[in-house]
């Protein structure tokens, strides 16, 4: 970012979800499977919880599963 201001929330999200895109791009993918591994509540992984719900919104078909 050039020496900018860099805040989880919209960057760090924006990059996780190219990443999640990118991989249903180059493969030309009917179903991207991600796992978000961690600990539910571990706030190493709200970056990536906040990604999906994103992504989740803005994909017009999407199954969305949660497993404890």
């Amino acid at each position: 970012y050039l020496g900018s201001t860099v805040q989880v929330i919209p960057h760090i999200t924006n990059e996780i979800k190219q990443n999640v895109y990118r991989v249903g791009k180059e493969d030309n993918a009917d179903v991207v499977i991600t796992e978000i591994g961690g600990t539910v509540g571990d706030i190493e992984s709200l970056p990536f919880m906040e990604a999906i719900r994103q992504v989740k919104k803005e994909v017009v078909v999407m199954m969305y599963f949660t497993f404890t």
